[in-house]
């Protein structure tokens, strides 16, 4: 069996850091969904298992032991300070600033990217409040309320490139899932539900 359930929001349960609705909706599905329960149970018997790891510490002998064997520092200031001692660092800077350029350029590349705009909107008649929640916004009830315009409740989001899961929270109670509600976003786009 391959679960389709956002693993953010049982990583958040376990971490106790829903709201009560979430927690509710994670219950449920936990109660019905084996494969689902498996996994909070794999992160209670590890979570166990870094609680009951006993620290050791080192003898109080073996830092002098250690500092014993070094050898002694001879020479003139002169030598201390030769050209080997200089140029090893130096290439050493060198070389990892070389290897750190291409990462840079990725991480500008890869994390700097242009917003899109996502607009949502849902038709719904006995509804008090309507939010968007996902794992754009850390599935957080206040981050993207949507506003009633002529009997339809409406929000447009602001996304980077890539797949996010959503939903739409009414009443600060009941969630609605939408059969897509794992999606890819590539640029600005209507969805309705």
């Amino acid at each position: 069996m391959d679960c389709k359930f956002n693993n953010e929001l049982i990583h958040k349960y376990f971490d106790r850091e829903l709201d009560p609705a979430g927690i509710k909706f994670v219950e449920s599905h936990i109660a019905e969904c084996n494969e689902c329960k498996a996994k909070l149970e794999s992160f209670n018997k590890l979570a166990g298992l870094i609680k009951s790891v006993v620290s050791v510490s080192s003898p109080s002998w073996l830092a002098e032991r250690i500092v014993s064997r070094l050898p002694e520092r001879t020479g003139t200031v002169f030598e201390w300070f030769s050209i080997k001692r200089i140029i090893t660092p130096v290439m050493a800077v060198v070389i990892i600033l070389l290897l750190l350029l291409p990462l840079s350029y990725f991480a500008i590349t890869r994390f700097v990217q242009r917003e899109i705009a996502v607009t949502f909107e849902i038709k719904l008649d006995n509804a008090d409040t309507v939010s968007l929640v996902g794992d754009f916004n850390e599935w957080d009830v206040n981050a993207n309320p949507m506003v009633k315009k002529n009997g339809t409740w409406v929000t447009t989001a602001k996304f980077k490139k890539g797949k996010y899961q959503y939903t739409v929270i009414i009443n600060n109670r009941k969630w609605y899932l939408d059969p897509q509600d794992e999606r890819n976003f590539n640029k600005s786009a209507k969805i309705q539900l």
